[in-house]
């Protein structure tokens, strides 16, 4: 069981790092000074337990509802995520643009995507798409990035024009509230 665990720990680190450009040595690091941390607290918890002059049923009965509680409580931590690629929690501090406007209008510009995909009843790959869309980017270029066919992009795009009830790139820039200027400096 422990294993898993430990995978499972490993692999959300190693996601982490390769997302956002973390460092893998710190997040490790880090990760294995709170393994040993906690399993030295259990070590010292378990033996002032078994030492206390409580009754034996009662010592296992404190520790058995601890283990529970503490199950209990990583498991509502590790399902507070839908997916085990989304993004824990993490928020770069230091964008990798030093343009401001550019990094706002990012921002806004993905704000707006999320709205219009939760309006619309966008599937969260027809928000990837829609995004890279209104991003000027072709749909070859998307395809390469999200490592699938130029011909499922298309059904994507359809897909997205029919949930929007829009015809063209240019609708749908309206759609979300941006001029076509906005969309080339979003592009940059």
């Amino acid at each position: 069981m422990r294993l898993v665990f430990v995978t499972l720990i490993m692999c959300i680190l190693g996601n982490l790092s390769y997302r956002y450009g973390i460092c893998a040595l710190w997040l490790f690091a880090i990760e294995r000074f709170v393994r040993l941390l906690f399993g030295l607290a259990g070590t010292m918890t378990s033996q002032l337990l078994w030492q206390a002059p409580l009754d034996p049923t009662i010592s296992q009965v404190v520790s058995s509802a601890i283990v529970v509680i503490l199950i209990g409580l990583t498991t509502l931590f590790f399902f507070s995520e839908k997916q085990i690629d989304s993004p824990w929690g993490v928020v770069l501090k230091n964008p990798l643009s030093k343009d401001i406007d550019l990094i706002l209008s990012k921002t806004h510009l993905g704000i707006r995507c999320h709205e219009v995909a939760q309006e619309c009843g966008l599937t969260p790959r027809e928000e990837q798409i829609l995004l890279c869309l209104l991003q000027k980017k072709k749909p070859s270029r998307i395809a390469e990035e999200l490592c699938i066919e130029v011909s499922t992009i298309r059904v994507h795009v359809k897909h997205i024009y029919r949930k929007t009830d829009v015809h063209s790139r240019n609708e749908l820039l309206s759609l979300v509230g941006l001029q076509e200027a906005d969309a080339e400096r979003a592009d940059r």
